[in-house]
């Protein structure tokens, strides 16, 4: 199942990274990643898989902050957001540290799964994820 959605996300999005607009080379593969896209209601602690977007390597880090971090590529996926977002380094600072601070706040709750109507009728295996 997830590899049908990945063809079909990054076909969708003609090979190109739906962030920056990137196209990787073919001849060395298609590295794009299929990142999931979720919604969280915060108040009913609920999350939604709302969608998925193609994403080349270095947006990808950009959105796994703590993950580049971790692999000391901070520095770079900081760079990727700025550069996507044409915002300086004191935003860019601020949207990590209240991204953290999210992450850190909707870590502590448990959470529901829920699908998109739109993708379960898409992908009706997609089902098995919720509870």
């Amino acid at each position: 199942m997830w590899k049908r959605i990945r063809q079909n996300v990054v076909e969708a999005a003609r090979h190109a990274c739906q962030l920056c607009a990137d196209a990787p080379s073919p001849l060395y593969g298609d590295p794009l990643t299929c990142h999931e896209v979720w919604r969280y209601d915060d108040k009913r602690r609920v999350a939604t898989l709302e969608g998925f977007r193609a994403q080349c390597p270095k947006c990808d880090s950009a959105v796994h902050l703590g993950l580049a971090m971790t692999c000391g590529a901070g520095n770079k996926a900081i760079a990727q957001l700025r550069k996507v977002n044409g915002i300086g380094l004191g935003e860019a600072e601020r949207l990590c540290d209240d991204a953290f601070a999210e992450w850190k706040s909707r870590s502590k709750k448990k959470w529901r799964i829920r699908v998109a109507k739109l993708l379960l009728e898409k992908y009706p295996a997609l089902a098995r994820l919720t509870e």
